[in-house]
C-alpha cells in the first residue's frame, strides 16, 4: 500500500480501488484540466494505485505513427502529429502509470480521454465494465440508458422528470462491489470538448450509486419496454464496452486487444446474470419514464 503523503489529488472508487495522482508544480494546463474535469479530491485514507504526471520535454521530431509500443514493462503511446501529445504508461510494482505529454498539443482533450485507461483496465480486471451510456440516479440507485451513437442517450436523460438526476450522458464505469453487485461511476463526455467546445463541463467521477438496471434505447413511434434474456443482455453489454474501448484499441497490439475482449466478454456474461436488462423503445412525445419506473418498482 502506498502512502497518500506524496500525492496531491485522489480518486477513490466504490470497489475500494484508490488512485493517487502526482502532478507537476506549477500545474501545466493539461494537468489542471484533468483535475477540474474529473473533480479529483484532495484527500484519501489509503492509496492502492498511482498515476504520476510529468511534462514532456521531447522535441516534435520524436513523434512517430500512432501505436502502442511495449518496451519491457513500459507502454508508449505515440500519435502521428508533431502538434499532438505523447503519453507514457509505465507499470511496475507497486502499480505506477507515468504519463508525460506536451501541453501545447491541439488535441489536448483527446489526450486526456486516453489518460484514464489505467483506471478502466484496473476496474475491468476486478470484474468491472465500461458502458457507452447515460447514467441517471433515482432513489439512490443508478439506471443506465445505453445505445449506439445517435440513439438518444443524452436526450433520454434530459427528458427524465425532476425525481431523476443525470450523472453522465456518454460513458460510465461499472465497478464490482460484491459477488452479484456493481456500482456506477460517471465518466466525462469527451466529445463535449473535442466537438461541441463546451469547455466548462466537469463531472464528479468519484460519485457512485449501486446499479439497479440497464435499458438499451431505441427511437420508435410508441413507448414500450421488455426484458432481455441474459444472453442478449451480455451481447449488448459487451458491444457497449467495445464502443468505449475503440479509441484505445486503435493503438494496441492484437494480443492486447484479444486479452481485453476476453475479459470484457467474461464480465458481461457475469453481469447479465444478475443485473436486469431491458429494451426500451421511446417515442418523441411519450412519457417513457413511467414504464421505466414501473419496471424498477417490480424489480425491487
Amino acid at each position: 500500500m502506498l502512502s497518500p503523503d506524496f500525492f496531491t489529488r485522489f480518486l477513490v472508487l466504490k470497489d475500494r480501488t484508490s488512485w493517487g495522482f502526482e502532478f507537476d508544480q506549477p500545474l501545466p494546463r493539461w494537468q489542471a484540466e484533468f483535475i477540474r474535469i474529473l473533480g479529483l479530491s484532495g484527500s484519501a485514507d489509503k492509496i492502492t494505485n498511482e498515476i504520476s504526471f510529468a511534462e514532456s520535454a521531447l522535441p516534435a521530431s520524436s513523434y512517430v505513427s500512432a501505436r502502442l509500443v511495449q518496451q519491457n514493462n513500459a507502454f508508449r503511446w505515440s500519435i502521428d502529429d508533431p502538434r499532438s501529445s505523447l503519453i507514457w504508461l509505465q507499470d511496475v510494482p507497486p502499480p505506477v502509470h507515468c504519463i508525460a505529454a506536451k501541453s501545447d498539443g491541439s488535441d489536448l482533450y483527446q489526450m486526456l480521454s486516453i489518460v484514464l485507461l489505467p483506471v478502466l483496465q484496473t476496474a475491468v480486471a476486478k470484474g468491472g465494465m465500461v458502458f457507452h451510456s447515460a447514467v441517471s440516479e433515482r432513489a439512490q440507485k443508478a439506471v443506465l440508458f445505453a445505445g449506439y451513437g445517435g440513439a438518444g442517450k443524452s436526450t433520454t436523460a434530459s427528458r427524465l422528470p425532476k425525481e431523476w438526476r443525470a450523472l453522465c450522458d456518454d460513458e460510465a464505469l461499472a465497478v464490482k462491489i460484491g459477488e452479484h453487485e456493481w456500482a456506477m461511476h460517471p465518466l466525462p463526455t469527451w466529445s463535449d470538448f473535442t466537438v461541441r467546445r463546451l469547455y466548462d463541463r466537469k463531472w464528479n467521477v468519484a460519485e457512485s450509486f449501486p446499479l439497479h438496471a440497464v435499458f438499451f434505447i431505441e427511437q420508435r413511434e410508441a413507448d414500450s419496454v421488455h426484458r432481455l434474456a441474459p444472453a442478449e443482455a451480455a451481447r449488448l453489454f459487451f458491444r457497449s464496452s467495445l464502443d468505449v474501448y475503440a479509441r484505445f484499441m486503435r493503438f494496441m497490439e492484437i494480443n492486447e486487444i484479444r486479452r481485453i475482449k476476453i475479459a470484457l466478454a467474461d464480465n458481461a456474461i457475469a453481469m447479465a446474470r444478475f443485473i436486469p436488462c431491458y429494451k426500451l423503445q421511446i417515442s418523441l412525445a411519450g412519457e417513457f419514464w413511467r414504464l421505466v419506473e414501473d419496471v424498477l418498482a417490480n424489480d425491487l
